[in-house]
């Protein structure tokens, strides 16, 4: 995305002073975070053991999934409250056909 917004409009239509906090970090982050969750979720089910250390994991991370994702939705996401440098409006409409004469 960077790549070609420099390539097309420049320097200038890169928006850098959100980039490290909502791109570089949260890059960097996922996969330890990953690591973190996978780890847990084998000592887990390695402690419990057999087949049901591994159903009450499976059922456990669709549990926090769910909860993720009903957070998520709390707030509804839209062009006015997705980037705080936004200042532009909703795409314009289809301009309407002239009239037949």
């Amino acid at each position: 995305m960077i790549g070609s917004t420099l390539a097309a409009a420049g320097g200038s239509a890169v928006l850098w002073k959100g980039l490290v906090s909502k791109v570089v970090i949260p890059a960097a982050l996922s996969p330890i975070i990953a690591g973190v969750v996978g780890a847990l979720s084998y000592w887990l089910a390695h402690a419990i053991g057999g087949s049901a250390g591994v159903i009450i994991d499976l059922v456990l991370l669709a549990a926090i999934a769910a909860v993720i994702y009903w957070r998520s939705r709390a707030t509804k996401v839209d062009h006015s409250n997705v980037n705080d440098e936004w200042t532009g409006g909703v795409a314009p409409a289809e301009p309407e056909p002239a009239a037949a004469a």
